[in-house]
């Protein structure tokens, strides 16, 4: 026989599995399965592409700094007359191949761009990261909110189905006298708040329920 402890456990984990969203004829859904459609999320998608536009520009400058080759390239043509009549044309073309360095001023504007450009990559980094940190807690929130809500939505309904079975034996108590008339209005009290509970959590489990099928599609819940 189990002991208390993992009995209660069993109990807990019995409890979690009934209440997790579910997919149609699938297994139970955990938060990793909901987790693992954070890329499909546009916000996530224009986070990450704003930090692949940033890492290439920092490349860039960082590619154009300091010493690099450079060409030139030139074609010209004169022409020289010629006695007593007539003229010869020439073509001429140049070409050059070198090396830059930058100098003083100009050094120091290539170094401000390419820190500048590193800088908007981490931004950029930093940015995606708490996109993700806010998305991810969204999702959390969304799933044990969902979770609660069916577990309200289950017991007020159990409650509210033995209802009609309780007023039932308060009616003949009450005539044998042995409950009270306010005895019965506390018992229409709790089930008037049910009825509340269970309207409120049908509403909690539509919203939740589309707040999740934002990460997964193929959620079958309300």
């Amino acid at each position: 026989m189990p002991s208390p402890a993992r009995a209660a456990a069993l109990a807990r984990l019995a409890l979690l599995l009934a209440l997790a969203p579910r997919v149609a004829g699938a297994a139970p859904l955990g938060l990793a399965d909901f987790e693992a459609g954070l890329e499909r999320r546009g916000e996530w998608r224009l986070a990450q592409s704003a930090v692949t536009v940033a890492e290439a520009v920092a490349q860039r400058e960082q590619g154009n700094a300091g010493l690099r080759a450079t060409t030139s390239a030139g074609a010209g043509g004169f022409s020289e007359p010629q006695f007593p009549a007539g003229a010869r044309d020439y073509g001429s073309l140049s070409l050059g191949v070198g090396l830059r360095w930058p100098i003083l001023g100009s050094a120091s504007e290539e170094e401000l761009r390419v820190a500048s450009a590193r800088l908007d990559a981490v931004v950029a980094g930093a940015r995606r990261d708490a996109e993700r940190g806010a998305l991810l807690r969204g999702l959390r929130e969304s799933f044990f909110g969902y979770a609660h809500a069916r577990q309200v939505h289950d017991l007020a309904r159990a409650f509210l189905a033995d209802a009609p079975r309780v007023r039932d034996v308060l009616r003949r108590r009450q005539a044998a006298g042995i409950v009270l008339e306010a005895d019965r209005r506390r018992a229409e009290g709790a089930f008037a708040l049910a009825e509340r509970e269970l309207g409120a959590a049908d509403a909690a489990l539509r919203a939740r329920g589309d707040e999740l099928r934002r990460w997964r599609p193929d959620f079958d819940g309300e």
